[in-house]
């Protein structure tokens, strides 16, 4: 016949029970915590990979490099995406592997030419100064300016300089500089303001004094 604190000791609850075991969670605590790997991308332009077999050529370079992640090549585009671990390898050493597979790649630096309109810019002495300042520039191959028109044409090495670099040099030496537009044959149309520039309100006044002159003439004789 059982007692009273039979279910208590059944149970682990009475006074000599021993208590339920807790719970193990040593092997939750131990377990790795995943580990972020670095990634990083390149995109390059190949311009002779344009088809598949070049494609493949390309890919198979590229991935005997080590941490490669994914190489994306598109033969209508000649585009080439790399994913790669940065601790392992670089944008230069995919480069690297392109151009061993037999592929040049085109970072688009070159000779640029860029027309800029300073209307301002009237007169001989006032493109002298023009030119002065675009030859401190380094990049700058070559130029030209036009006083009766206002442009300046400047070519320069895209790698060492930019047009927007040398917009500001022309501006910094006292010269706005309005933007230009191209005509349907090419050329380069000039804007409105140059007709409104220092150069062109003098000619207008020195010919409608001319004019004035002729005329008085023209009376006075008569």
């Amino acid at each position: 016949m059982s007692g009273p604190n039979d279910s208590e000791r059944a149970d682990g609850g009475g006074e000599g029970g021993t208590p339920p075991p807790e719970r193990d969670r040593a092997g939750d605590s131990d377990a790795p915590e995943p580990v972020d790997t670095p990634s990083a991308s390149v995109e390059l332009r190949v311009p002779g990979m344009d088809c598949p077999s070049c494609a493949g050529k390309v890919e198979q370079s590229v991935r005997k490099l080590d941490g490669i992640d994914g190489v994306d090549p598109e033969v209508t585009t000649g585009k080439l995406t790399v994913d790669y671990d940065p601790d392992s390898a670089e944008a230069e050493d995919v480069a690297e592997r392109v151009e061993k597979a037999g592929y040049e790649i085109d970072d688009g630096v070159g000779e640029a030419t860029e027309t800029f309109t300073a209307p301002t810019m009237d007169c001989p002495s006032c493109a002298g100064t023009v030119e002065n300042a675009i030859t401190a520039v380094d990049g700058v191959t070559g130029y030209r300016t036009e006083p009766t028109t206002g442009k300046v044409v400047v070519t320069f090495d895209q790698s060492r300089t930019t047009a927007d670099a040398v917009r500001g040099t022309i501006e910094g030496a006292g010269y706005e500089v309005v933007d230009s537009s191209v005509d349907g044959d090419g050329g380069v149309a000039e804007p409105d303001n140059v007709w409104r520039s220092r150069r062109a309100i003098k000619t207008w006044i020195s010919g409608v004094f001319t004019l004035l002159g002729l005329a008085f003439e023209f009376l006075l004789g008569g």
